[in-house]
């Protein structure tokens, strides 16, 4: 076997795949129990596990999502509250439902891509899923989209193999797709979006047969089951989503180019190069579904932003359900550059790396995902109220705020419980938000206590604004603990630190 039968045997090789899904596992794994809860995060959270409640069962997790959340639907609640039954409720626990759908996500677009393309293609395309920049940041958050792009990617396999297969397909992939079909659709609303791609491509290039007939069943079979759940957003809260949404709706060539943008990691250069290739490889060789899946999914876009009118451009994790489609597009283009030359094919592969790790990190993505903002740049206070508790002191806790608004302590009127609460004031710890100015009056006030704890960001305060202002009291720093995302919390005495 000479060297470029070589490349091409581990290029095609499962091992490779496996490989690239430990890399994310292990990229992963250490951020759930670092990151900041973002904002929809806090909501998900309180609906799926109750937290202060005594007693949350699953019909209390429906009638909170249906009062609190009523545009969304809740399979992927369901699931999250079960597994708290199952795991408990800490928020790094919480997260690993997200990280295992999006490990298996990337598993299943391997395996459709390599199914329905070739081997090597398989493994182009886990690689385009793994440095999609902004799938990559819903993989260690309580956010049901790696789900989504799981349930989408069993979906098209299980179509694909049921239409593409000589011989009669067994009723097991009929009774799964249908499964399959209820489960994305319960999940996430936009799910719609997949079903209308699918559709489309069913009616134009299948061959309308009695095995044409099954699908169709078996989709309304899918409609069917998931009707329980989806039919009260469907027909109560269609006009609580126009009214929430619509006036933030942006027109649609606005949408897709903003949707093109963070599919092809901000390279659409690439993407048409990619396309091109894929486009040329349609024209000499047997057909691939993912060549007109694409154009098919960008009209299910269209007429998704058309229908509901609630769709921006700071909205694109809702089209996220058709990204194993966007997968196999980019990885039947590169493949196709890989036959052509092999160079072209893996230096295509690296600039959609570096395109997705400088995307990443020079995007403005707080109009897309503000989560991600909150996500970094505030403070973890789970870690905060872990370290408290386990320092076997009770000491009044000043968090010192700057400008920025901090969901976690604050109140969200559509969510009732307080996660304040949850993870201070139910362990004994009061907390009491001050500016810098404050300090000396609260201090004083107090009648001099002891000791304090100080929470704040050093991005946003100035530590020696503190220090100066516990000074005047004769208050000494003793102890600095360190937490991610620049949070400090620092323990005063006074006098001294014996």
């Amino acid at each position: 076997m000479n060297n470029r039968n070589r490349i091409d045997h581990l290029l095609s090789h499962w091992l490779l795949a496996a490989a690239m899904i430990l890399v994310v596992a292990v990229l992963t794994i250490p951020q759930i129990d670092r990151l900041a809860m973002t904002f929809d995060e806090r909501r998900q959270y309180i609906q799926s596990f109750g937290i202060m409640e005594v007693a949350y069962t699953a019909s209390d997790a429906l009638a909170a999502i249906r009062h609190q959340s009523p545009a969304q639907v809740p399979f992927g609640h369901l699931l999250l509250h079960f597994w708290g039954h199952v795991a408990g409720h800490s928020l790094a626990v919480a997260r690993l439902p997200c990280v295992f759908a999006g490990l298996m996500s990337l598993a299943m677009v391997y395996r459709l891509a390599r199914d329905f393309i070739s081997p090597m293609a398989g493994s182009f395309a886990i690689f385009i899923l793994s440095c999609h920049a902004m799938y990559a940041f819903y993989f260690a958050h309580v956010r049901y989209y790696t789900l989504v792009v799981l349930l989408a990617a069993v979906i098209l396999w299980l179509y694909l193999r049921i239409v593409g297969r000589s011989a009669p397909s067994p009723m097991r992939l009929y009774l799964s797709l249908a499964v399959a079909c209820a489960a994305l659709v319960s999940t996430h609303i936009f799910g719609f979006v997949l079903y209308a791609a699918v559709s489309l491509y069913h009616l134009i290039a299948v061959r309308k047969d009695w095995r044409w007939l099954k699908v169709v069943a078996a989709a309304l079979v899918g409609l069917a089951l998931a009707a329980p759940l989806i039919l009260p957003t469907l027909t109560e809260n269609t006009a609580f989503a126009i009214s929430t949404h619509g006036p933030r709706a942006d027109a649609l060539d606005a949408t897709l180019a903003q949707w093109l943008l963070v599919n092809s990691n901000g390279s659409r250069r690439l993407f048409a190069v990619v396309a091109v290739a894929a486009i040329a490889a349609l024209l000499r060789e047997e057909r691939n579904p993912f060549l007109l899946l694409l154009p098919l999914l960008l009209a299910g876009i269209a007429i998704a932003s058309a229908a509901t009118g609630v769709v921006s451009t700071g909205q694109m994790r809702y089209f996220l359900v058709g990204t194993p489609i966007v997968a196999g597009f980019i990885a039947t283009g590169i493949f196709a550059l890989y036959r052509l030359r092999r160079w072209l094919g893996l230096l295509a592969l690296m600039i959609w790396l570096a395109a997705g790790l400088n995307f990443n990190s020079t995007f403005n993505w707080h109009f897309v995902i503000q989560g991600r903002t909150q996500s970094f740049n505030n403070s973890p206070w789970h870690l905060v109220s872990r370290w408290l508790q386990r320092s076997g002191e009770k000491l009044p806790v000043m968090v010192i705020e700057g400008l920025r608004y901090d969901h976690v302590l604050d109140t969200d009127l559509r969510v009732p419980v307080n996660l304040k609460e949850y993870y201070f004031g139910q362990h004994g710890i009061d907390i009491y938000k001050l500016a810098t100015y404050d300090i000396a009056d609260f201090v004083a006030s107090n009648a001099l206590l002891p000791s304090y704890w100080a929470v704040y960001q050093t991005t946003r305060i100035e530590p020696a604004a503190i220090e100066a202002a516990m000074q005047n009291h004769d208050y000494i720093p003793c102890d600095t603990t360190h937490f991610p995302n620049a949070t400090v919390l620092v323990t005063y005495r006074r006098a001294t630190c014996d």
